[in-house]
């Protein structure tokens, strides 16, 4: 069942709106009410009042309650956090919500589940992102196509559009920091998964998995100045952390199995460039 969008079994719905009138009662803020002023105790009321009328709809009630579903259904999404999503998603847009977003991180708690973070010694756990990747996929193959399968057969194709993106890009942005405005953006290789500054601030390294190689940029310049070939053996930087302090000191502050400076960690021998 979904949390937080029911009222606790603790407290009736007589219960929940005297509640509700004690806190109008208590909150004496003055409003200004014209939207020009952006005032933002007014925004504050209408999110928590979209609230209130989430837990208290019986429509919405119903939208969110899956159990209703054949199990069936049910056992075709999976009988996971990602596959039960993706079903009350689908529930939510037949009763006309707009937009859902499925958080796809992990579909089970375990030992052996990881998100999408995939490098050495992810969440502590050892062993190759590859060997991750063929636990997590088939979970995302089988609700991914339940719900597309289910789009169709419901002849919602055309109300519903399925978008499956992550954050990850193939540029690296360099902004000025008091401003945030863009100074140049660097391509790097088609997927990077870890960009940070040498703890001398004269590099910048990032890193691609999907690529193996360690790209390598000096931050005066901004050009590219290395190539270090990884194949296979993933990020050899994922394990390092570089603290800047408000001064702009630096220094490593994690540096586990001792990858600092480039070291294959397969072979443990020393990268050079």
């Amino acid at each position: 069942r979904v949390r937080d969008v029911v009222l606790p079994k603790s407290i009736s719905e007589g219960r929940a709106n005297t509640r509700l009138k004690l806190r109008k009662s208590l909150d004496r803020m003055l409003r200004i009410a014209d939207a020009a002023a952006g005032d933002p105790a007014v925004d504050f009321d209408s999110f928590y009042q979209q609230g209130i009328d989430l837990v208290s709809s019986p429509e919405a009630q119903a939208a969110f309650d899956v159990e209703k579903e054949p199990a069936k259904v049910r056992d075709r999404y999976g009988r996971h956090s990602w596959g039960q999503s993706c079903l009350l998603a689908r529930r939510l847009a037949e009763a006309g919500t707009v937009v859902s977003t499925i958080s796809i991180n992990t579909p089970k708690n375990g030992q052996e589940f990881t998100n999408w973070d995939d490098h050495i010694m992810n969440a502590s756990r050892p062993g190759h992102f590859g060997k991750y990747m063929k636990i997590r996929l088939p979970y995302l193959d089988q609700c991914l196509s339940a719900l597309i399968e289910d789009i169709y057969a419901r002849d919602l194709d055309k109300r519903i559009m399925v978008v499956v993106m992550g954050e990850f890009g193939r540029t690296i942005t360099v902004l000025e920091t008091g401003t945030g405005r863009i100074l140049a953006t660097l391509f790097a290789a088609y997927e990077m998964d870890h960009v940070l500054l040498s703890p001398n601030g004269k590099e910048i390294w990032a890193t691609s998995n999907g690529e193996g190689r360690i790209l390598v940029y000096d931050t005066a310049t901004r050009e590219q100045t290395h190539v270090i070939d990884m194949p296979e053996y993933g990020d050899a930087h994922g394990l390092i952390w570089v603290h800047y302090d408000s001064e702009g000191r630096s220094r490593v502050v994690r540096d586990q199995g001792g990858f600092h400076g480039g070291v294959n960690p397969v072979t443990g021998a020393v990268i050079n460039y």
